[in-house]
């Protein structure tokens, strides 16, 4: 697992635990605790995101700050989330697997959103019960 990935499972602890109220400030603390430079926005974007549709254990709406604008990455997420829902199998895949399933030949990057969904993911944090569309 990658630093993205830990710093996912580091933020839910962290809200989980009352050591920080709101997702945004979780992810800060737990990124400086992984990285010395300065990190990407598209894994932060889907870790807020997660969060913001209540995907993940133990975040509620009074955890989120602000609402995230319209993000592509909030959405590639929740899609990630959905698939492994249908099917367990995808759990299994690496990061960058998982993102050529959501692409389905689009060849946008990969930006270490996968990686978060599947870290929050294989350590029990997402709630796989609702189902979203995204609009």
């Amino acid at each position: 697992m990658n630093n993205y990935g830990k710093s996912a499972i580091r933020a839910v602890e962290l809200i989980q635990s009352g050591d920080v109220l709101y997702t945004e400030d979780a992810w800060k603390q737990a990124t400086t605790e992984f990285f010395t430079t300065k990190t990407k926005a598209c894994p932060k974007s889907a870790f807020l995101g997660l969060c913001e549709a209540g995907l993940v254990k133990g975040v509620h709406q009074i955890h989120i700050k602000q609402p995230l604008k319209k993000t592509t990455n909030k959405d590639h997420a929740i899609e990630a989330v959905q698939l492994l829902t249908e099917n367990g199998d995808y759990a299994s895949y690496k990061s960058l697997q998982l993102w050529r399933a959501i692409m389905q030949g689009n060849q946008k990057s990969h930006n270490f959103q996968m990686d978060v969904v599947l870290a929050l993911w294989n350590n029990g944090m997402i709630s796989p019960a609702k189902t979203y569309i995204i609009a």
